[in-house]
């Protein structure tokens, strides 16, 4: 005889059973999970017991109206193990039965409601309690793009696009943090050593002083550059600084001083006006840019550099610029006061692209 459509089987299915041992008790759980009583025939003393009065179940639990006793036989039939469940309960689906391979169009596909309700991607806090969502532009946008993440983790960047969707961790500005010496006992100088290359990317550096104390009183403050063989002592500084001091009986804004063929460079220029170690009066602070220092040229420095004098007597505020009168290869920086050392202070080296 033909058909239309498939054979019908010529056998029966067997629907999938579970023997349960009894107790005085009203609570049992199932072998599998069920969304409604009639999903399963439980029988009692080989009587079939009615969904809902008799029973109910919610998940894998099923509760009795009534209790059993231990010489009770007990057994349920799953009606729709064989044909296919009609309801998967809430956190039946778990990781390893989701398994999802990524074609050439997309891996999982979070749709919006077809009203007012963009598509979005949930990722809760470990109790459900909260969470936080990842959401697609609105419909009005008319946005389709697809943001890869970076091959790997660097630390202290933030993530930037190259405009078509390919993400890379990036220094946020155009300044690049690239060393910081914290001076918290006396030490006779700050040295930054090997700090500058030419395949940095750096077309300059800024170092940032920030409450540099001397150990003793009235201490000029000075900065010489390295090279590779090391600090450069020779007499090819030349500096000059401008500025202005203040106190109580006025001000005077035609401070300069200048050297040429000097051993270092001299922040602070007018004679009597270095700093002191009094806490209470800021220490030294000042920000120096270095150009092109590892350019086979003269090495060109600006500076900035306030502080309060020694005996408090005036504020001193000095710009200064110098240039070493050497071709050699600048890699570093040394920093010290012409006596005694440094007590304190913070001191960063930025790269800037």
């Amino acid at each position: 005889m033909a058909y239309v459509g498939n054979t019908p089987a010529d056998k029966t299915l067997k629907l999938e059973k579970q023997q349960f041992t009894t107790s005085a008790t009203t609570s049992y759980t199932l072998s599998h999970s069920v969304s409604d009583p009639q999903d399963i025939a439980l029988f009692i003393n080989n009587v079939r017991q009615n969904p809902n009065s008799s029973y109910t179940v919610s998940g894998t639990a099923l509760t009795l109206s009534e209790a059993t006793a231990s010489t009770d036989t007990m057994y349920c039939v799953f009606l729709g193990r064989a044909i296919g469940t009609t309801g998967i309960a809430a956190g039946e689906v778990t990781k390893d039965k989701l398994d999802l391979i990524s074609d050439s169009t997309a891996g999982l596909t979070v749709k919006g409601d077809g009203g007012s309700n963009d598509g979005y991607l949930q990722l809760n806090c470990r109790v459900n309690s909260h969470g936080i969502k990842l959401k697609s532009p609105p419909h009005s946008a008319g946005a389709t793009y697809t943001l890869t993440f970076p091959n790997s983790v660097t630390a202290d960047k933030f993530l930037k696009t190259d405009g078509s969707g390919n993400l890379s961790f990036a220094d946020a500005g155009d300044y690049s943090l690239i060393s910081t010496t914290t001076v918290s006992s006396a030490i006779s100088t700050v040295d930054f050593n090997s700090v500058f290359s030419s395949s940095d990317g750096f077309q300059s550096y800024t170092l940032v002083g920030d409450t540099v104390y001397p150990s003793s009183d009235n201490q000029g403050f000075r900065l010489r550059l390295k090279k590779a063989s090391g600090t450069i002592s020779s007499s090819h500084y030349v500096w000059t600084v401008g500025g202005g001091e203040v106190s109580g009986s006025g001000g005077n804004f035609t401070q300069s001083n200048q050297a040429y063929n000097d051993q270092e460079f001299d922040f602070v220029g007018p004679a009597g006006g270095n700093p002191g170690n009094n806490a209470d009066f800021g220490g030294t602070n000042f920000i120096v840019e270095v150009f092109n220092p590892t350019a086979t040229r003269y090495t060109n420095v600006l500076w900035r550099y306030t502080h309060v004098r020694y005996d408090e007597a005036t504020v001193h505020n000095v710009i200064g610029a110098g240039v070493l009168r050497t071709t050699d290869a600048i890699t570093g920086l040394n920093l010290f006061f012409v006596s005694g050392d440094v007590a304190s202070g913070s001191l960063s080296l930025y790269g800037r692209k």
